[in-house]
């Protein structure tokens, strides 16, 4: 077994197996931990007894906050998992859109001026929703319909209109593509949710083969 003859560990329950460490956690962390998992839905009932619920699994997967996971799950159970992705990633990098400064910028005019155009393309992605992942999923999706372009020099004709900064977009992109492809390892192939983000990864000329590692692919 994993432990050696000679060794006796009580493994009967998180906080028993957590105190045969070196350094062992307060137990009121380990009760606080398991309040927070249960309070998101990542686990069924607050106490150590709870399973793991299907948010849980993919909190498990996903590199990002809590709450971010279950945006995710939402997105598969309502059949829109793209448009999950599009915020989750939006959320998780920094925001792409220009910010001008006038420490960076010394003239004044031209500092209004693209600080007029940068609230413009983020009104514009807002639509009147005041949803800040409404208004990164918005730019996204205008993204895929550019033609997914990456690097500094395919994306400077939509970095300019739609004013924002080539290296923090491609940090939403990159995202994206790891939360994709999380994703589909986590799906059942041909599913709805699979063949929805299977078809995103495509959209961003990647895929997941058969070994379920991803791969460059044409853009279709």
């Amino acid at each position: 077994g994993i432990i050696p003859k000679g060794i006796e560990m009580d493994l009967s329950s998180p906080t028993k197996l957590l105190k045969e460490l070196v350094q062992p956690p307060h137990t009121a962390l380990v009760e606080a931990a398991i309040r927070e998992l249960a309070d998101v839905g990542a686990l069924d009932r607050p106490n150590e007894d709870a399973l793991i619920s299907p948010v849980g699994y993919i909190a498990m997967a996903m590199p990002c906050d809590l709450r971010l996971c279950r945006l995710l799950y939402f997105g598969l159970a309502l059949q829109c998992p793209i448009d999950a992705i599009a915020m989750v990633a939006g959320l998780t990098a920094a925001d792409p859109f220009s910010a001008p400064s006038l420490m960076v910028i010394k003239d004044e005019r031209e500092y209004c001026k693209k600080l007029q155009r940068s609230f413009e393309a983020r009104q514009w992605c807002d639509r009147g929703r005041h949803s800040e992942p409404l208004m990164l999923r918005e730019l996204f999706i205008e993204w895929i319909n550019a033609g997914s372009p990456r690097g500094s020099k395919p994306m400077g004709a939509f970095a300019r209109d739609w004013n924002v900064i080539p290296k923090k977009f491609e940090a939403v992109a990159t995202e994206a593509v790891d939360l994709a492809t999380r994703l589909c390892k986590l799906l059942k192939p041909n599913s709805p949710g699979h063949v929805a983000v299977q078809r995103l990864l495509a959209a961003m000329r990647f895929q997941v083969d058969k070994r379920e590692e991803l791969v460059t692919a044409q853009f279709p």
